[in-house]
């Protein structure tokens, strides 16, 4: 039988990973399981990410696709003025805008960083 962990967890599909030796982890508040096929075949590695606490719930079952087009808004605890003020300051109105800004990309890559500094 299923744990309930596993029933929130969501498959995206097979998706190219940096780093070959994850088998598993915290991607901000995402989980992640990894799970690889034979080790000379491509390096493309099968995830699951459990998306019930960075999503609303209306957009818990959706694509990876529909997510990333969706507003900001669906990212939970993010309401409908934080999504204007987004738009209005950095013209962020998708999740993958958000994803792909420049400025929260840098502040992401700076924090990550600092977590495996010495």
């Amino acid at each position: 039988m299923k744990s309930r962990a596993a029933d929130q967890t969501r498959c995206l599909g097979p998706l190219a990973l940096p780093s070959p030796g994850v088998r598993g982890g915290r991607w901000g508040n995402i989980g992640f399981e990894v799970t690889r096929g034979h080790p000379h075949k491509e390096e493309h590695m099968a995830v699951s990410v459990d998306l019930t606490k960075v999503l609303d719930k209306e957009w818990e079952h959706k694509s990876l696709a529909e997510i990333l087009a969706a507003p900001v808004s669906a990212l939970a605890g993010v309401t409908e003025a934080d999504a204007e003020h987004l738009s209005a300051a950095f013209g962020i109105k998708t999740v993958e805008d958000l994803g792909g800004e420049k400025h929260f990309a840098a502040a992401g890559a700076l924090l990550a960083l600092s977590r495996h500094a010495d």
